[in-house]
C-alpha cells in the first residue's frame, strides 16, 4: 500500500467481486471478494479477501483530524471504517448515489421521495428524517 507523506484526510472505500478463470480451459470460473481503498483521491490499493491488511495498511498512515470516510453504506464497509482511526477522529459520509438509492428503498410516493431528495441536497437531514 502506498504511503501518504502529507497525512490522510479522506478515505474512500468500496467492495465488490471479481470473476477469476482457472488455467484449465472448460473449468468453472470462481468469484473472490475484494475491497479497494483510495486515500485523498491520490493513493489507492485493492485487497482480495483480506480486510485486515486493508485496515492495518490504512491505520499505518498518518491519519489527520477530522478524517472523512466515504462509502456506499454497506455494513461490510461500515465495519471496516469502525476499525480505522478512532471514532472521535472519523466522520462517515454516504455518497450521493447510494444515498438516493437507499432513499428510494424507503418507499412512498414519487412526489414525497423527490421532495426528500431535494431536502437532502440542501443538507436538511433532520427535516427528511421527520
Amino acid at each position: 500500500m502506498p504511503t501518504s507523506k502529507e497525512g490522510v484526510k479522506e478515505i474512500t472505500l468500496d467492495g465488490g467481486k471479481v470473476r477469476l478463470r482457472k488455467e484449465t480451459k472448460g473449468e468453472r470460473c470462481y468469484w473472490k471478494d475484494y475491497k479497494a481503498v483510495c486515500l485523498d483521491n491520490v493513493y489507492s490499493a485493492a485487497f482480495f479477501q483480506n480486510n485486515q491488511d486493508l485496515i492495518d495498511g490504512t491505520n499505518s498512515q498518518k491519519l489527520l483530524h477530522p478524517m472523512y470516510c466515504r462509502g456506499d453504506g454497506h455494513a461490510g464497509i461500515g465495519n471496516i471504517f469502525k476499525e480505522i482511526g478512532d471514532n472521535e477522529q472519523t466522520q462517515e459520509i454516504l455518497d450521493w448515489y447510494h444515498l438516493k438509492e437507499n432513499l428510494y428503498k424507503v418507499g412512498g410516493s414519487i412526489k414525497r421521495l423527490k421532495s426528500a431528495g431535494n431536502m437532502l441536497w440542501q443538507g436538511k437531514l433532520d427535516e427528511v428524517i421527520n
